[in-house]
């Protein structure tokens, strides 16, 4: 690990322990007699604190990346906020029995896990939109969180800078989706919800144009249900316009992989089985495709791929498998390494991060 990393990461350890505030906490698992109701207002409470703690997080790495190197990030990538336009829509998403309108792919995928009987279930999707006056093209962009935290404006908190430089560099409306979350939505529903966008991006929608050029962007969980949509996107769409690109960063594409760590103490590995089985269910097993898509030896269909990869990844795991998967299907895939960790990242480091992604999405949706 490179000087830099390491003292940073030493840096945001201390204010940590200064603080009094650890980590986050993991996706509490439903207790053997505890009801239902009482487990999701537990989840519900845990989410609201891990999104707390990761915007925290944010500001800390910032922080710390000031007093260390004199600079932090958003001083690196240059502003465009004030060109910028900001506005929200609400979508109703399909249910289950409509999923054929989505595409076969889609309507023939595992059903995973049910909601939890008594969630407070919701058939809508809310997207927050980052634009410029004249976009050119769009991208459609799903935040991390593990599937089950993340999303509204803890995500423009921790990842409004690449937002901006996106919208910016590339001239495109930014669509940030607030998908449907697990447990109360387990899987396909957020991959229904990215879809459902595609399809609004494609029509027009809250008085943007209907665009042909469009990319799909996401972030560790969210890379993994990018992929995903991707595929099923390109399944239904035998004739154009095709996605223009596929971005990721830190993506978790090998849901069977576990971080040795992990493995090795036995409340961690208890919690990583609970944040799965909210997500997936019993019937979906963390090495199918549905949930690893970089199992496959060929992923077929892919539109061009760039995937930025943590050095120090101590989460997220198949970026490479999933490029050379790409690659054997006749596509384009670039996987560039980074020194940092799945959550953080040096000033220089992550800036120069983004300015590749945002490059790279402007040549696709040029």
């Amino acid at each position: 690990m490179n000087v830099d990393l390491a003292e940073l990461l030493e840096d945001v350890a201390s204010a940590r322990d200064a603080s009094g505030d650890g980590g986050a906490r993991p996706l509490p698992p439903r207790g053997r007699d505890e009801s239902v109701e009482h487990w999701l207002s537990v989840v519900a409470s845990a989410r609201h604190d891990a999104d707390r703690r990761a915007v925290e997080h944010r500001r800390i790495v910032d922080r710390a990346a000031r007093l260390r190197f004199g600079v932090e990030l958003s001083q690196l990538v240059p502003s465009a906020s004030a060109d910028l336009e900001r506005s929200s829509f609400t979508l109703a998403v399909p249910m289950r029995a409509e999923l054929a309108d989505l595409g076969s792919a889609l309507a023939h995928a595992p059903v995973g896990a049910e909601p939890p009987s008594g969630a407070a279930l919701v058939d809508h999707v809310t997207v927050r939109v980052t634009a410029p006056r004249a976009p050119r093209a769009a991208i459609v962009r799903l935040h991390g969180g593990a599937f089950w935290m993340g999303g509204g404006e803890v995500s423009h908190a921790i990842d409004g800078v690449a937002i901006e430089r996106m919208a910016h560099v590339a001239n495109a409306a930014v669509f940030d989706v607030d998908y449907r979350l697990a447990p109360e939505h387990p899987f396909p529903a957020a991959i229904i919800d990215t879809v459902t966008v595609l399809a609004a991006v494609r029509s027009g929608v809250a008085g943007l144009p209907a665009f042909a050029n469009i990319a799909l962007a996401g972030t560790s969980s969210g890379g993994n249900i990018a992929v995903l949509a991707a595929q099923v996107d390109a399944a239904v769409r035998s004739t154009e316009p095709r996605l223009a690109a596929l971005a990721l960063v830190v993506p978790s594409l090998l849901l069977s992989e576990v971080p040795d760590a992990v493995r090795a103490d036995a409340q961690s590995w208890h919690q990583r089985q609970a944040q799965l089985t909210g997500y997936l269910g019993t019937t979906i097993a963390p090495t199918s495709p549905w949930a690893s898509p970089a199992v496959a030896s060929v992923a077929s269909g892919m539109p061009p791929v760039f995937v930025a990869v943590a050095e120090h990844d101590e989460v997220a795991f198949g970026a490479d498998r999933f490029c050379r998967a790409v690659r054997a299907g006749g596509g384009l895939a670039e996987h560039r390494t980074y020194a940092m960790t799945h959550v953080t990242a040096t000033p220089h480091v992550e800036a120069a991060m983004i300015e590749d992604l945002a490059q790279f999405l402007a040549e696709r949706l040029a």
